[in-house]
């Protein structure tokens, strides 16, 4: 079995924030066996990639899942990038 933090969805809020859903899940080679949501906002203006870093490391360090992968990351970081109105 293996834990995993998946992306699941970026959207642009009408308020320039960007809201963020990942799932935290259990996997036990291609089966799912549990999956949770886990949500965040990166607010106008704040540094997406701070927000990125606080919630990796409750991630791993409160919730026992990896951080958000570099390339979910990055693609955070660019949906708060074309929020910036």
């Amino acid at each position: 079995m293996e834990k995993q933090t998946v992306l699941k969805r970026v959207e642009i809020n009408s308020d320039g924030s960007v809201g963020v859903l990942l799932y935290k899940q259990v996997v036990d080679g291609e089966t799912v066996l549990f999956s949770d949501p886990h949500r965040f906002v990166v607010g106008a203006g704040e540094d997406a990639n701070q927000v990125i870093a606080t919630v990796s490391a409750h991630l791993v360090d409160h919730l026992g899942y990896p951080a958000i992968s570099e390339s979910d990351a990055a693609k955070i970081a660019n949906f708060a990038g074309q929020a910036i109105l």
